[in-house]
């Protein structure tokens, strides 16, 4: 009866929590779940194969449509010079790019795509949204290309697995997107401490981020640690893994993410955020990824953003430190994945499957390898690429090998939302980290539940 009074309670209160930017998620929730299942209802199953002839001309003028998650300028550039390429490569193919943030933007669109049929023909997105498409059909079945794909020896077998589901490829993995920790050298030596000697446990992490922390008239100017405030899943997701805990049990569909574990790894990031060790940012905001601007010491980043920083400013190339993640109870770190998908629904889906071939040859790799810093998935190409940098690639390497990335669940998008609203409740002083997430974790189940019974 307690529970159920509480839940009342809390239900009662949600009109309160709407107007607050805080928990501005649960609006965007509710029209992104009833998109997503209007495109349940879509049959997607009379889509059309492309005929086009490997590597040759198209019998008339095609159009492919291909929507890449992220609006960075550089990963832009790579994507353009490739199509120029496989343009060259097809006579009378045309394909048509268009980058969107991450974030609700992103899925909003998509839903409304493959509701409405005009999804588009390929899709270079996240692990997440694995589960959440291929188990409505809106993600091609991909096994039948791979079987006959000889480059699929070639890749990495443990992130091949990555883009499964129920047993069957649906994504071709493309991007690893380990987080590694990163310092400021300089920053560091300006600070007193050790430009070469990063901290390696969470004590050392608040020690150092006190010291690297600088204020002017009580604001904050140069972060000790950047985080993310809005949106801040990810950055509490590695801590949260450090502790030993998650966000759920998959195996048992269980919310997770008020554990004694979740607790302190909530608490701790906290205190940076209440001494002012960080800038608040969001990190699907672009342009507003502190350490990137120049404006915190310590952070994690995955290898594109260092390599961007690098590119932009090649004096950063002898100020920015790598190492593996920091350990706790163990060490862990965020590894995600990029992915390439076709739609289902796509009537040229051989024609798309080669420019998906063609982003994961040899050379493609190499481009952006040179181009984006992204490391190889390719096993023959590892050796080499750890070789062109060992400080820096070998922290990638690692990285990647105790990487865990988005849960597999249908509800990972809205999972992520949940905890990062909140995660932001703490921050801004609204709550204790045991109560947010203890009254996120029950309204959540509670909201879950009705949905499965129709109440």
């Amino acid at each position: 009866m307690l529970q159920k009074a509480k839940i009342q309670a809390l239900r009662r209160n949600k009109h309160v929590y709407a107007n607050q930017k805080t928990i501005g998620f649960r609006a965007r929730r509710a029209s992104a779940l009833s998109l997503l299942a209007a495109c349940g209802t879509t049959p997607s199953s009379t889509a059309q194969t492309g005929s086009s002839a490997s590597g040759g001309a198209a019998a008339e003028p095609v159009t492919l449509t291909f929507w890449r998650a992220g609006t960075d300028v550089e990963t832009e550039t790579y994507w353009n010079a490739m199509i120029d390429r496989f343009e060259a490569e097809h006579p009378g193919v045309t394909v048509e790019l268009s980058s969107l943030p991450w974030g609700d933007e992103i899925e909003t669109k998509l839903n409304a795509a493959y509701a409405s049929g005009t999804a588009p023909d390929i899709l270079n997105y996240s692990l997440v949204s694995i589960p959440q498409r291929a188990s409505v059909g809106q993600y091609a079945n991909l096994d039948s290309y791979v079987a006959d794909w000889e480059g699929a020896q070639d890749i990495m077998p443990a992130v091949m697995e990555t883009g499964k589901y129920d047993g069957s490829v649906y994504g071709i993995p493309i991007k690893p997107d380990a987080r590694m920790f990163v310092w400021r050298k300089d920053m560091f030596e300006a600070a007193g401490l050790d430009p070469e000697t990063p901290p390696t446990t969470w004590e050392e992490l608040k020690e150092f981020a006190d010291k690297l922390t600088i204020k002017e008239n009580g604001t904050t100017v140069q972060a000790g640690y950047n985080m993310s405030i809005a949106n801040g899943f990810q950055d509490y997701q590695i801590f949260l893994m450090q502790n030993g805990g998650d966000f759920v049990d998959a195996a048992t569909n269980t919310l997770t993410y008020n554990s004694p574990e979740a607790v302190e790894a909530l608490e701790f990031l906290n205190t940076f955020v209440q001494d002012g060790n960080v800038i608040p940012a969001d990190q699907f905001q672009s342009g507003s990824d502190v350490f990137v601007g120049g404006k915190a010491a310590m952070a994690y980043k995955n290898p594109a953003d260092i390599q961007n920083m690098i590119t932009a400013d090649p004096t950063l190339a002898d100020k920015i430190g790598v190492s593996a993640p920091l350990s706790r109870k163990q060490q862990a770190t965020f590894g995600g994945m990029g992915f390439m998908f076709l739609s289902e629904d796509s009537k040229n889906k051989d024609l798309a499957w080669e420019f998906i071939e063609m982003a994961l040859n040899n050379d493609e790799m190499k481009i952006r390898i040179d181009d984006l810093g992204i490391p190889p998935i390719r096993q023959s190409m590892v050796e080499d690429y750890v070789a062109l940098d060992p400080e820096m690639n070998q922290a990638i390497v690692d990285a990647i090998a105790v990487g865990k990335g988005a849960y597999l669940v249908i509800y990972s998008n809205e999972l992520n939302n949940q905890v990062s609203a909140a995660i932001e409740q703490v921050y801004y002083g609204k709550k204790s980290a045991q109560e947010a997430l203890d009254e996120s974790c029950l309204l959540y189940t509670s909201d879950a539940a009705d949905d499965l019974i129709g109440v």
